[in-house]
């Protein structure tokens, strides 16, 4: 039998769902019991989600049959997934949520259906950039913020190295982006 249409491959598929979500729950109950000031609740919901998502993780790695998966990989699921919900299920919600009269709740939807279709454009957009190379580079000048440290230099690309903490290119952030 072939693993992709095993049991096994099914039940796999749902504890990687089942991870992702307890995941994505535990961050917002950290998120809840910071607003909350209930600091010993966000450090374990906080530590649990780490590991949940270490989890999902593992589950993919299995799901890939150990295919490694890089960022460009994971930023064009992302795009794809961003792109199915702005096109297919916020609009159906939305729908149906009219329908049905929870005219707050398909409002809810619209709005969110097209901040998937910008977060779709980002995400297609970093992933052609890193694609083709020119992530770190810019036509002109533009103020490089190394993330680790916050050394700020004024070029077109950014450095190999961080002058100052060694960081790797990758910490570094051209200034008008997102942090």
């Amino acid at each position: 039998m072939e693993f992709e249409h095993s049991q096994t491959y099914r039940l796999l598929g749902a504890a990687w769902a089942q991870a992702l979500q307890s995941a994505a729950l535990c961050q917002l109950g950290a998120a809840a019991a910071c607003q909350e000031n209930i600091v010993p609740a966000q450090a374990l919901l906080s530590r649990v989600a780490g590991q949940e998502q270490a989890h999902a993780g593992l589950w993919l790695g299995w799901l890939l049959q150990n295919t490694p998966a890089d960022t460009a990989w994971y930023l064009q699921q992302a795009a794809a997934r961003r792109r199915r919900a702005w096109r297919e299920e916020y609009p159906v919600l939305a729908r149906t949520a009219r329908e049905e009269n929870f005219l707050q709740l398909a409002e809810l939807a619209d709005n969110l259906s097209r901040i998937a279709k910008a977060q779709e454009v980002a995400l297609q957009r970093m992933t052609n950039q890193l694609q083709q190379d020119t992530l770190f580079c810019r036509k002109q000048s533009v103020f490089w913020i190394c993330q680790n440290c916050g050394h700020t230099l004024f070029s077109a690309a950014a450095p190999e190295q961080c002058p100052v903490c060694q960081a790797k290119k990758g910490c570094f952030l051209p200034q008008n982006a997102p942090r």
